[in-house]
């Protein structure tokens, strides 16, 4: 028994590390768990983006509407939330502007908001993630017209 006790004392004093094979297992279990959170991660990244353009589009949605109130109509163009039209086409506008900057005109993709006005109506449209027409999951377009019902 004495001698048994030596040798494997004598095994464990020479085992220096791991194997190559240890190392590639535990490379390996770290490189899925890594893979797993970054998965995660990015797809309420992408949720979040979409939340964040929905509000952005509520937010301009909302100048829109201040803006036909004060004017009797919409803008032609979004950027007559930023600065004032022609007298023309508003007389009453402002005195402050009903966005701040063009930042506020743009989805959380900074992609500019598509919009189309006949000046009784509107449609604000963001393009998605892809920032091209059509789509679907984080890439499908969404419109003001979804948004507000």
């Amino acid at each position: 028994m004495k001698k048994f006790f030596k040798a494997a004392t004598t095994l464990v004093k020479t085992q220096k590390g791991m194997s190559l094979m240890e190392i590639l297992i535990v490379l390996a279990i770290i490189a899925f768990i890594g893979t797993t959170i970054l998965k995660n991660v990015t797809s309420q990244q992408k949720k979040a983006k979409v939340s964040e353009t929905k509000t952005l589009m509520v937010n301009v949605v909302s100048s829109l509407n201040q803006y036909y109130s004060d004017c009797g109509r919409f803008p032609k163009e979004l950027t007559s939330l930023i600065k004032a039209p022609d007298a023309s086409e508003c007389s009453s506008w402002g005195p402050d502007a009903y966005v701040k900057n063009e930042k506020g005109l743009k989805d959380a993709w900074n992609n500019t908001f598509h919009y189309e006005s006949d000046s009784s109506t509107f449609t604000l449209k963001s393009l998605g993630a892809d920032g091209r027409e059509g789509g679907t999951g984080y890439d499908a377009d969404m419109s003001s017209d979804d948004i507000m019902q």
